[in-house]
């Protein structure tokens, strides 16, 4: 998966967990509520009577129990319905309109909750609803134009001064989201909560002035809290003052030596600092400490494994470390997973798979754990490893493609191409959407097909992953390539083979790929210029390309050099009795 895939994903499910702690809101809102339903709601079932009210209101408890239930769809379809009975329902269209947010429909629950809104503008939970959407959408002034509507009719609501200022703050408005929290102040007193994300705020103006007064103030105010002293240090050596931060890290630590955020912050900042020998000592510190719970020391394990820099630098001290804390917990198998990441950094595959097969020997039903290892094993060519685990993780979850991939890899190394064929058509069912995947399923067809001699599913399979990423250079080399070895559309071989020449001219693989079906064409000058660079670019030659270069020296005249080569490609070759033909035919 592409790192931009990734972050589109990782932006998706932020938008969903924003509207999901929303929802989370609105029901504990309605919980202090006297009315359960939106107002409307009985407005509408006014209007409708006998059978027409009868089916709406079984309809809407249907909906509102399948909504419980988690059947999304289902509770969509019945509101759907409530709908048609009566096109003005103000609450099925709101419902509607929260369960396409949940289900990340952003243009539908905009249109319905826009529905609901106009229908009864007065409601405030239709409002709410609006207002989260346009900011989970990043329609930021949409949001605050809402929010800014509703606070005037509810100026003791202090949740909507929050989310309005909150939205400033992210939109960059940062001196309205100041005048917001002034207000909050001026009406509700003083808040300690209130004074930190002023501090934030100036901290991101790099004001750090006043930002050191609100820290200034809060401590004052709480002078027995250590987190704002905290904060202070850290503020310091945000602003590159690390004397000063020093300097109040060390009045800390004489109020409250055993404090763990203090740990944790010098930690930071020493790491900040390039100071690791400090860094090192505070770590081994809290590492032993009975005060600093194991969940810390996991989020601290996984902060120092994410850092690619220090792993570079530092391996050993990084390995030592979580090997003492996986043997201090030994049930705590999330250390396996993070040392088995560790090793992959480094690329030391080979401590990795250990460290992924102790964890399921734990634990077998962490899935992102298995296909690492499977990668892995794949990645070190243990192909009776990856046979035997796919199968068993395949079992344990049978729906997951990546998985039918693997196995299907391994298949097909083992020459098991029946087997590779049905293992390929199943998981092929469940790759859905991912284009990426379905490529590779394609490829790995047409291969499996080529060593079967179906040349002609062979060639479909290429084209379906071609015409999924027309340009995927492996897929244009072994299919240009496998039809150059039947002598077929050569010169549609020539044609792909040319792309992946461009894209990479100096991998011998697919220069020898150009060559040999410049050969096939009779372009022997043309092809003796390809298959030399392809010689020069290979440190270790394969038998293939000694024998492929051997070829056009003899077609060019050259038959004491073509002997040379093919007399080396011996070495290599399975098609010994048909080099040794060449050989004397090209002596006598």
């Amino acid at each position: 998966m592409t790192t931009e895939i990734m972050r589109r994903e990782q932006y998706q499910i932020l938008r969903l967990f924003k509207v999901i702690i929303f929802l989370l809101l609105l029901v504990g809102f309605a919980g202090c509520s006297k009315k359960a339903v939106p107002s409307k709601t009985r407005h509408v079932q006014k209007e409708l009577s006998g059978k027409d009210l009868q089916n709406y209101n079984y309809l809407f408890s249907e909906a509102l129990k399948e909504k419980v239930l988690g059947n999304i769809q289902k509770a969509g379809r019945y509101y759907t319905e409530c709908l048609k009975i009566n096109r003005n329902s103000d609450a099925s269209m709101y419902e509607l309109s929260t369960l396409y947010a949940m289900t990340g429909d952003y243009k539908l629950a905009l249109q319905y909750g826009n529905m609901a809104m106009k229908t009864d503008p007065d409601n405030l939970w239709y409002q709410l609803n609006m207002a989260n959407l346009y900011h989970t959408v990043e329609m930021y002034d949409s949001s605050i134009a809402v929010y800014e509507r509703i606070r005037v009719k509810y100026p003791e609501r202090t949740d909507l001064y929050f989310n309005l200022a909150n939205i400033y703050k992210e939109s960059g408005k940062y001196k309205e989201a100041l005048n917001i929290f002034e207000d909050i102040e001026k009406q509700f007193g003083y808040q300690a909560n209130i004074a930190l994300l002023k501090k934030e705020i100036y901290e991101e103006q790099k004001n750090f002035d006043k930002a050191e007064k609100e820290l200034d103030k809060l401590i004052t105010t709480f002078p027995m809290d250590m987190k704002y002293q905290i904060l202070l240090a850290e503020l310091f050596y945000k602003k590159g003052d690390y004397e000063a931060a020093e300097k109040q890290y060390d009045i800390i630590e004489a109020i409250d030596p055993e404090n763990k955020l203090l740990l944790l912050s010098q930690i930071t900042f020493y790491r900040k600092t390039n100071n690791y020998e400090e860094a090192f000592r505070l770590i081994d510190t809290l590492i032993i400490s009975q005060q600093v719970n194991p969940e810390t020391k996991v989020q601290l394990v996984v902060s120092l494994l994410t850092n690619p820099e220090e792993i570079n630098k530092y391996p050993d001290q990084i390995f030592e470390r979580v090997d003492i804390l996986k043997n201090m917990y030994p049930d705590e198998i999330r250390y396996y997973a993070l040392l088995g990441d560790f090793y992959v950094k480094i690329e030391n595959y080979q401590k990795a798979s250990e460290e992924f097969k102790a964890y399921i020997e734990k634990d077998k039903s962490n899935y992102r754990v298995w296909e690492q290892l499977l990668f892995i094993e794949n990645l070190l060519g243990n192909t009776d490893k990856l046979y035997s685990l796919s199968n068993e993780a395949i079992s344990l979850f049978n729906n997951a493609p990546v998985l039918y991939f693997f196995h299907g890899i391994a298949c097909t190394m083992m020459e098991r191409y029946k087997e590779a064929l049905e293992v390929l058509a199943k998981g092929i069912t469940f790759a859905g959407d991912n284009r990426e995947l379905m490529m590779q399923y394609y490829s790995l067809l047409g291969e499996t097909y080529k060593n079967l001699g179906k040349d002609v599913l062979s060639d479909q399979a290429f084209e379906n992953a071609l015409e999924i990423d027309p340009e995927n250079i492996l897929v244009l080399n072994n299919y240009s390539y496998y039809l150059s070895l039947r002598g077929q559309e050569l010169k549609k071989a020539l044609k792909m083979s040319s792309i992946t020449v461009k894209a990479e001219p100096d991998n011998s693989t697919y220069l020898d790929t150009y060559g040999w079906i410049l050969f096939k064409l009779n372009k022997y000058q043309e092809s003796l210029k390809y298959l030399k660079r392809a010689m020069e670019n290979d440190e270790d030659p394969s038998g293939e390309i000694l024998e492929h270069y051997g070829d056009v020296l003899y077609k060019t005249g050259k038959k004491e050099e073509a002997i040379k080569y093919w007399t080396e490609a011996l070495n290599f070759s399975d098609k010994k009795d048909n080099l040794k033909k060449k050989i004397e035919n090209a002596a006598k």
